[in-house]
């Protein structure tokens, strides 16, 4: 679990902490310093996502793009996880390719693409309002994670 740069102990695990990763990491036979990935040990998806979200926090980065963030979390990680993401990314430039509206749903300013079209700009509640291609997606899959 080696990151990139030198981050003091400490620091790291109040990281993994808020990704939800925090008790897997001291579960494992040398802790931060467990070799995970080819001939390591093997991460499950949702632990490669966290973990993806942990080096971003690391980074401390001014645009972040998130591509599906959450397509192999639970819903009770999923949850957790975004608010993490709106409380440590708040002041910066997040792009989220979702298409699990309930993770948007949250966001400032959603663009709906159509075969490759933008269709529909706005908030949550503006774009269920006004976008037809928007509310379909919403009704039909009532926002769901599955």
């Amino acid at each position: 679990m080696v990151f990139d740069q030198e981050v003091p102990d400490d620091e790291l695990y109040a990281i993994l902490d808020k990704v939800n990763l925090k008790d897997k990491v001291l579960e494992l036979p040398e802790k931060l310093e467990t070799m995970v990935g080819e001939r390591g040990l093997k991460l499950s998806g949702g632990e490669r996502q966290r973990l993806a979200f942990a080096r971003a926090l690391l980074q401390k980065r001014n645009l972040i793009i998130l591509d599906e963030p959450v397509s192999a979390l639970d819903n009770i990680t999923e949850k957790s996880l975004m608010e993490t993401v709106f409380a440590e990314f708040r002041n910066k430039t997040v792009i989220i390719i979702a298409h699990r509206l309930n993770f948007i749903s949250g966001v400032d300013q959603i663009l709906v693409m159509e075969q490759g079209r933008l269709v529909g700009e706005g908030n949550f509640d503006s774009l269920i309002r006004s976008c037809d291609a928007f509310r379909t997606l919403w009704n039909n899959g009532r926002g769901q994670t599955d």
